[in-house]
């Protein structure tokens, strides 16, 4: 690539040059350097006015680039720096908070609501209810993992907003809760729900979850098969399901994971809007076991 600046080999001297020059901020650090240009500016300045020398408003022209360099180079090499510290702590905490989890159950889920409203271009809105018990002796934060069924883009990811909140219920209630994200290397997105005072043992919550996820759906409303399934590390008692498509939109569903002695209800149809609705019911699923419904359009 030719630089639109310096073309031909002065280009490349200018890539040799800022590649040397970042390895030397590194070494004597920016804030020295920048103190030093500073300096030189300064007494440069005085020079041109007092004797008015072209080469010295040279070298303070030169003072000046060297100071501007120096101060963007800083700034992407400590982006870069605090970047990589972040994804770092992001994935030993992920991993440590999977050790903690897969060795210890802290919560039951009782009941599971999920409605998943998706539009023309595969883009949803997800509405999670989950009413839970604590098995622990005491309880500071709730789980909960979600993911598509085809590998999105860092770009997809970026545009997911989650909020959490309490339940309303005759207008008291329905205040945010404090959540963390993170993606896991599978590309699913874990959200940690944090109490702000801790659930005792036999206490039961309620969290409601609000989910704009760009994109979730998009295999399904482009003609592909897509899978809608759900696991949980506890027997669950009761967990609904229900996908609403755009208007005019005809599908064929099957169960998944469900066997013919398991109480479950899986059925169709258009509901009230005009909307295609799927809807599953299944209760006392065991634990570490996926269920759920395939969906296809016709």
């Amino acid at each position: 690539m030719i630089s639109p600046i310096f073309p031909g080999r002065g280009g490349a001297m200018l890539r040799r040059f800022l590649t040397w020059f970042e390895d030397y901020l590194a070494d004597v650090g920016a804030i020295t350097l920048i103190g030093a240009v500073t300096g030189i500016l300064a007494f440069g300045g005085t020079l041109s006015t007092i004797f008015g020398d072209t080469g010295i408003r040279a070298t303070a022209f030169v003072a000046t680039i060297l100071t501007v360099l120096g101060t963007f180079t800083a700034l992407a090499t400590s982006r870069r720096q605090w970047q990589h510290r972040a994804r770092q702590n992001q994935r030993l905490l992920g991993h440590y908070r999977r050790l903690v989890q897969d060795h210890f159950n802290y919560w039951q889920i009782l009941e599971w609501d999920e409605t998943v409203v998706v539009d023309e271009r595969g883009n949803s809105r997800q509405r999670i209810t989950a009413r839970a018990v604590v098995t622990s002796d005491d309880l500071d934060f709730f789980r909960i993992r979600l993911g598509s069924r085809w590998k999105q883009s860092t770009k997809h990811q970026r545009h997911v907003s989650v909020k959490a909140r309490s339940p309303e219920l005759d207008g008291l209630g329905g205040t945010r809760l404090d959540t963390t994200l993170a993606w896991l290397p599978d590309g699913r997105l874990e959200i940690l729900v944090h109490f702000s005072l801790s659930m005792e043992k036999n206490d039961i919550f309620n969290v409601d979850f609000e989910i704009e996820w760009p994109g979730k759906c998009q295999p399904l409303m482009l003609g592909e098969p897509d899978e809608f399934v759900m696991r949980f590390t506890q027997r669950i008692e009761k967990a609904t399901w229900t996908i609403i498509l755009p208007v005019g939109t005809k599908v064929s569903v099957d169960p998944v994971g469900l066997r013919a002695e398991d109480t479950y209800e899986l059925k169709k149809g258009v509901n009230s809007a005009g909307n295609s609705e799927v809807r599953l019911s299944a209760q006392a699923i065991e634990p570490y076991r996926s269920f759920g419904m395939r969906v296809d359009q016709k």
